[in-house]
């Protein structure tokens, strides 16, 4: 629907610890100081984890495999959770 264009992707992920997805980052346009110039949502096509900025889900890192969850929000709400195993 054009009258509720996405405006941020949430990622989650579960960490048997905790039993269930937790928020891990939520991925919006944003001024790239790398890049040195405002990136778009379209353009925000990955996202890497790390170990050391998610110390409170220990867990997650002691798996074979880990269950990420992504979806789209905007003002009228979030959608259903994609969910990938990686």
């Amino acid at each position: 629907d054009d009258r509720y264009p996405v405006r941020r992707y949430v990622v989650a992920a579960v960490d048997p610890a905790y039993g269930r997805a937790l928020t891990v980052t939520t991925l919006e346009p944003d001024y790239n100081q790398e890049l040195r110039r405002f990136v778009s949502l379209d353009e925000l096509t990955s996202y890497v984890f790390s170990e050391e900025e998610l110390q409170k889900m220990p867990r997650l890192w002691e798996q074979e495999r880990a269950m990420v969850q992504v979806a789209a929000s905007n003002e009228a709400g979030q959608s259903p959770w994609s969910i990938l195993q990686v």
